[in-house]
Parts: C-alpha cells; sequence; structure tokens
C-alpha cells in the first residue's frame, strides 16, 4: 500500500508556478482508494513523493515473520549478526527467500549490527577493551539489557547468582535476536556478567 500511495503522485505533478498560484498538477494526482482487510485509504499522499520515486524500505529483526517481510518487501534489512560464517549462511537464507518471492537478491542489502573500533596492534585493542569494561559500572550492565532487549528486569535478581531461565523465543514480544544472542551465553552468568556480555556483542 504505502508504495500505491507514493505512485499516487506521477513525476512532474509538482509544479511550483508562481506566476499562476499553481503548486500541483491535478491530473497527475490520484486517488488510490485502497481497501484491505483492517483498513482502507482513499489517497493521494498528503505529501509529494521524493524525486527517486520510493524512499528505502528497512525492515529490521530475524523473527520468521520478520524475514518473510524483509523478503517479500524491504530493500534493506538489519539483523545482528555473530560471525562472518553466520553472516554468509544468513545471506544465502535470505537469497532463497528473496528468490521465492521473485525478487532478485542482488537488489537486496543485508546490514549487520557492527560497531567497527579501528586499532594498530592486539596490544592497543586489549587496552581498549579493558577501557571499556572500567566505564560499565554493575548498574549500567543491568540496566541495558534489562527492557530493550530481555523484557525484564534484570535488577530484580540477586547479582552474584546466575540467572533464571529466559523467555521463549517463540512467546517472547521483543527483539527475538537479541535474545537468542543472550541465550547462547554461559547459563551461569550473573545480572552484570549476561549484561556486559549482552552489550559486548549488541552494541
Amino acid at each position: 500500500m504505502v508504495t500505491q500511495l507514493w505512485d499516487s503522485w506521477e513525476d512532474g505533478a509538482v509544479r511550483y508556478d508562481k506566476a499562476s498560484g499553481l503548486f500541483a498538477d491535478s491530473s497527475k494526482v490520484h486517488h488510490l482508494d485502497f481497501a484491505g482487510e483492517f483498513f482502507r485509504v482513499r489517497g493521494p499522499l498528503n505529501v509529494p513523493r521524493p524525486p527517486q520515486g520510493h524512499p528505502v524500505l528497512v525492515q529490521a529483526g530475524s523473527s520468521e515473520a520478520g524475514k518473510n517481510l524483509a523478503a517479500a518487501w524491504s530493500d534493506m534489512h538489519f539483523v545482528f549478526i555473530k560471525s562472518i560464517a553466520e553472516g554468509l549462511a544468513y545471506r544465502e537464507e535470505m537469497n532463497q527467500r528473496l528468490r521465492s518471492h521473485g525478487r532478485d537478491p542482488a537488489h537486496f542489502k543485508i546490514v549487520a549490527g557492527v560497531l567497527p573500533v579501528v586499532v594498530n596492534s592486539n596490544a592497543e585493542k586489549e587496552e581498549r577493551q579493558r577501557l571499556n569494561e572500567q566505564l560499565m559500572s554493575d548498574q549500567m550492565a543491568i540496566d541495558l539489557p534489562s527492557l530493550p532487549y530481555l523484557r525484564m528486569d534484570l535488577s530484580a535478581y540477586p547479582v552474584d547468582q546466575p540467572l533464571p531461565p529466559l523467555p521463549e523465543e517463540e512467546t517472547f514480544d521483543g527483539i527475538r535476536t537479541a535474545l537468542r544472542l543472550i541465550r547462547d551465553y554461559d547459563p551461569q552468568l550473573t545480572s552484570p556478567g549476561v549484561g556486559q556480555a549482552a552489550v559486548a556483542k549488541l552494541r
């Protein structure tokens, strides 16, 4: 529907003619009259479409529904990837999904949530990591992953005891990829420990 809304304005519809006071050529702006299962939209779009026609459609999340949505409609797909090998496998999976929707994988981009830090040596890398760890207090390590990633308050649990079982992915109403990554950590991690591990992987 959103692509139909953008297409409700033809190229050249906007005139900006000060002399005549004409903003747009009404013959090039069309009603949409979209009727779906849950809502209807008459259109046209209430602003002119961008010069390139359609803005880039980005989908974030790698649940089954998210991957299917991305393969069907989006131009770009944002995901968490733990390694190059995992990224290559994910790319191949998405290529298959794209082809099943009749789309060319060459026109689809995957963007991984990676924050690169460039250093000159392993020693400098270790020093940078040590400094980062010093900047994060136990409370910060608890707070950061609690609601954004786990949808649970980690401060409710003893800081020196392993966490109770995390939510099941199938029923989790949150960022399932983040939950999956955290579930892969050592089950004996404490709440500050899982916070530090999560932030190290997900930032």
